[in-house]
């Protein structure tokens, strides 16, 4: 199960959760790379700050960034519930999310139940 408070717990690790992933925004690849951390993603941080921006933020200890980590997360998160129900209602669950009924093929569910 995910909750808020493990989003908010993974953004004050430096981690944002982007299409299935986990992504550590303190590594090096982040520094010089201006896009959006998700360009698909309508959240606030999203739409105004860069993963170079946020990068910077976390590796300074300062508060703006994990609290930009925190709405993504949260967003995400959001999001992915969405989907989930639609599939649901569309009579779709199974072919749309069944990879991620498999733990040994999908890294995304050992993700998720690490958190």
């Amino acid at each position: 199960m995910v909750s808020n408070t493990s989003c908010e717990s993974l953004a004050r690790h430096g981690s944002a959760l982007v299409r299935g992933e986990r992504w550590n925004l303190k590594n090096a690849r982040f520094k010089e790379d201006f896009t959006p951390l998700d360009a698909d993603c309508p959240c606030y941080t999203c739409r105004h700050f860069s993963r170079a921006y946020i990068s910077h933020l976390l590796r300074s200890q300062e508060i703006l960034g994990y609290t930009l980590l925190s709405i993504h997360n949260i967003t995400e998160l959001v999001r992915f519930t969405e989907r989930i129900r639609a599939a649901i209602l569309a009579n779709r669950f199974v072919e749309e999310f069944g990879d991620w009924l498999q733990p040994s093929e999908s890294p995304a569910v050992a993700h998720f139940r690490s958190i």
